[in-house]
């Protein structure tokens, strides 16, 4: 087991009885979305209201535009899906499955259409990772070989949010 793969572990605290619950008050994208909830087998993103955040404006659910006019999926695009410069995934599973391969395919994907001018952030919690620690080692290894730009779960939400406000800061859009 990798050094970083063991710290990675130790912080992020996924394992069992630590399913995404209760965390709105430190979600970094806005009070105008709520933070992924317990419903259903994957996180949930909701509307609150059809007010954007201060901060920067940004579109959920949505595909955005990368290498060679190639597209990826991505829960949330700042600041918009076509232009995005921003792109997060947020994978939050309490059942383990195929679903949780499927999600590591996506943010594989993410790293493949990535531009050098575009950051990618995975936000990733619940006890199916703990129970599929392979699909897990797969995205932890993109973010060790810096494919990505951050891997965070519940428990690093404000190191979330400081990665999200830096990478908007050097890309001029704060």
């Amino acid at each position: 087991m990798s050094s970083a793969w063991s710290t990675f572990c130790k912080l992020s605290r996924i394992g069992p009885g630590r399913g995404p619950m209760s965390w709105r008050a430190s979600w970094p994208l806005g009070s105008a979305l709520e933070p992924p909830c317990s419903r259903g087998v994957t996180w949930k993103t909701r509307s609150r209201s059809r007010s954007k955040p201060s901060a920067s404006p940004y579109e959920t659910r949505t595909r955005f535009s990368g290498r060679s006019g190639q597209t990826a999926p991505a829960d949330f695009a700042i600041p918009s899906g076509p232009d995005a410069l921003i792109a997060v995934a947020v994978k939050g599973f309490d059942s383990t499955g195929s679903k949780l391969s499927d999600a590591t395919r996506e943010i594989e994907e993410m790293v493949k259409v990535k531009t050098s001018r575009q950051f990618i952030f995975a936000v990733v919690d619940g006890q199916g990772w703990f129970r599929r620690q392979n699909d897990l080692r797969r995205i932890h290894a993109l973010w060790d070989r810096h494919e990505i730009d951050g891997l965070y779960t519940r428990a690093q939400l404000v190191d979330f949010g400081t990665g999200l406000t830096q990478a908007a800061t050097r890309l001029g859009l704060t």
